[in-house]
């Protein structure tokens, strides 16, 4: 235990008003108090002339023993004039938030935020910092121990379906800038409550946050049931144009993340969830440097309306076994998402995979990260499919991204088919091309799957051995046939 001065830290940091009659106590061993006030010092200059509201001056317990909902609330609340940061006098400390939910109508959440008039108060900025960076060490391999330290917000409500902090105006924004810097909030197991909704918060910019449900073994989570509970809500469509995102993690909510337009994200990571992300609509264009899914059923799911994302590196580890085995990576039957997603995949106890599943998604281009160039690059080589049977149905392997082009044969002395299945069971991208080489003696045949409509100038069936017969998707069950038919 090293105590360091506030006196010397203030005189070190004129441009944090701190209180001076106060000793801070740092668990930080081995750090001499000078290395200690140096760095607290660069940490606390962000925040310029923002008043610190220290927790504990307010009644909450920094043991996690005693119930801290009505103080930390109250530090909130010495926030909402001029904004304010929040923290501990302890490296290592957590608050135990029992309470209610409050402002049913409104932020709906167990600690709220300053209600500010989006467009008419002068907006200000609550900050809750820690000292240090969770130490999001998650484990899908086998048991991991919760981590102890740093800045934990538990919340213990076992039913509702608020959030444990929020904010908003009634069903409006609060013109509030929220920053949060080295927390984690915790929930109970199989939460009916999410962690942080900032979905009505103007503003949003955070780092080193984690949202988690009592656990780190992914393998041993159960699976998640009440779909309103989210790890994070970001700030909905029509909000204050700053959703900054540094690194967040969550471990098994519903949905991890609800993102939000104008979001700009380095790295959003989110474990054993029934749902990685959810994209509503939104007018402006959302950056996510990387996008993990871990051991989720579902990647991105679309929702509500058109959305625009760009997706630099989604990268998908499947579960082999359990609730946690993925049913999709992308999820968006109404062809809601538009931009770019490029992902990498890998099976869980296996290694890289090329299993990636698309449900619609049509005005998405989705492309291997380390597939080859666009068609007609250098070195781009189309699949080719050997088919020695009499029948056969197209599958999304036949034109994998990026180039979604590829060629099948059908090998056979007898007749056979070759069958075009609905974009509701097979969702090939408009614009797939399919070339279909009949090398058997046998005719080959092109059906229609339920729904599917197969254009032609003349038939359905190849001329004679060495044909060859292109297909082309032009809508969702759309199909035009070339090439050398009877």
């Amino acid at each position: 235990m090293t105590d360091v001065s506030l006196s010397a830290l203030r005189a070190s940091n004129p441009a944090a008003a701190l209180d001076g009659s106060e000793i801070l106590e740092l668990t930080q061993g081995g750090s001499s108090a000078a290395a200690i006030i140096s760095d607290i010092a660069n940490f606390m200059r962000g925040f310029g002339s923002l008043p610190v509201v220290y927790l504990e001056d307010h009644g909450c317990d920094p043991t996690g023993v005693v119930d801290s909902t009505t103080g930390f609330q109250a530090a909130i609340a010495a926030c909402a004039t001029s904004g304010g940061v929040i923290m501990s006098k302890q490296v290592d400390a957590t608050f135990l938030i029992g309470g209610a939910l409050q402002d049913p109508t409104g932020a709906n959440a167990q600690l709220t935020l300053p209600v500010k008039n989006y467009g008419a108060d002068a907006p200000i900025t609550v900050s809750i910092l820690g000292y240090r960076p969770p130490p999001a060490v998650v484990s899908v391999t086998g048991t991991e121990p919760i981590p102890t330290g740093g800045l934990v917000i538990k919340s213990t409500l076992a039913a509702g379906t608020g959030a444990v902090l929020g904010g908003a105006n009634g069903s409006n924004f609060t013109n509030v800038n929220l920053v949060l810097r080295n927390a984690i909030i915790r929930t109970i197991a199989n939460p009916t409550i999410t962690g942080i909704d900032a979905s009505k918060v103007a503003c949003i910019d955070f780092d080193g946050v984690l949202v988690d449900t009592g656990s780190f073994d992914v393998g041993a989570l159960a699976q998640p049931t009440t779909a309103t509970s989210y790890g994070i809500k970001f700030p909905a469509i029509n909000n204050g144009a700053h959703t900054t995102v540094g690194v967040v993690d969550v471990v098994g909510f519903y949905t991890g993340a609800l993102l939000g337009e104008h979001l700009t994200a380095n790295q959003i990571n989110c474990w054993g969830c029934v749902r990685t992300a959810e994209s509503p609509a939104g007018y402006h264009a959302m950056l996510i440097d990387r996008l993990q899914s871990l051991h989720c059923q579902h990647g991105i799911v679309a929702t509500g309306g058109a959305s625009y994302l760009q997706v630099t590196q989604f990268n998908a580890e499947h579960a082999a076994s359990g609730w946690q085995v993925p049913v999709d990576d992308i999820l968006d039957s109404s062809n809601y998402l538009h931009g770019n997603v490029k992902w990498h995949a890998v099976l869980a106890g296996s290694g890289v995979s090329s299993s990636f599943t698309k449900t619609g998604a049509s005005s998405l281009n989705v492309s291997q990260l380390d597939a080859l160039a666009s068609s007609g690059g250098s070195g781009s080589v189309l699949p080719v499919n050997a088919q020695t049977g009499t029948a056969y149905t197209l599958a999304l392997t036949d034109a994998p991204s990026p180039v979604y082009q590829g060629i099948v044969t059908m090998n056979n002395a007898a007749a056979n088919t070759l069958t075009v299945p609905p974009n509701s069971s097979v969702a090939f991208p408009v614009g797939t091309q399919i070339q279909v080489a009949q090398l058997g003696a046998g005719q080959t045949a092109i059906a229609a799957g339920v729904g599917v409509t197969v254009n032609n100038p003349s038939s359905l069936t190849a001329r004679a051995q060495y044909s060859t017969l292109v297909l082309t998707q032009v809508a969702a069950n759309a199909w035009v046939l070339g090439g050398d038919m009877t």
